[in-house]
């Protein structure tokens, strides 16, 4: 099996653990893990960024997150099977800070401003334009709001359109440590151009 080291979090005295792909994993994805990736216009450049990989056994498109070291720390997987969850996520997501970077800025100030985002296409997507970061689901936990206000002046919450009371009550609680601003829209953010 593949194995990447898991760096024991900063503030806790975990003992290093390491984390597993699954076994058949590979950078080579299957042609309905491609198609949906394109169907969101997540472009094959961005596959190979990303390193995004595939497990036929598990019929999971698997997305990696690694450390600044290139340890592998966690990844999620997209079920494209009949069976089981939609998403499965191994490793500590709520700890990690996944920020997806533009190339190119257009504007100084967008150097400031992170915009979170539910998960990792819609994190590459909102990140060719803004800094932004997967959630991993539609948590936002205090920890993180302090640890981005370190990085970022502005934070901008860009949930899926189910999640709009969960966006609003998130800002408002953002908003005592960072300025915040929420973006509402019909789609998810992976679906917008």
């Amino acid at each position: 099996s593949i194995r990447s080291r898991l760096e024991p979090k900063i503030d806790t005295d975990q003992p290093t653990t390491y984390l597993d792909f699954p076994p058949d994993y590979t950078s080579l994805l299957s042609n309905d893990a491609f198609q949906w990736l394109t169907k969101y216009r997540i472009w094959p450049e961005e596959i190979r960024d990303h390193n995004f990989g595939w497990s036929d056994k598990r019929k999971l498109l698997v997305m990696p997150v690694y450390d600044r070291d290139h340890n592998l720390v966690m990844w999620q997987g997209r079920n494209f099977g009949t069976n089981g969850q939609k998403y499965l996520t191994h490793g500590p997501a709520s700890d990690i800070l996944d920020i997806v970077t533009p190339k190119n800025l257009a504007v100084k100030s967008e150097l400031n401003t992170i915009i979170v985002v539910e998960g990792k296409l819609d994190a590459i997507k909102v990140g060719r334009v803004y800094h932004s970061m997967p959630l991993w689901g539609s948590n936002i936990p205090l920890k993180l709001i302090r640890r981005l206000k370190e990085r970022f002046s502005k934070l901008g919450i860009w949930l899926d359109p189910d999640k709009r009371r969960e966006s609003i009550v998130a800002a408002l609680r953002a908003s005592q440590y960072i300025d915040t601003f929420v973006v509402l829209s019909n789609k998810d953010p992976k679906e917008n151009d």
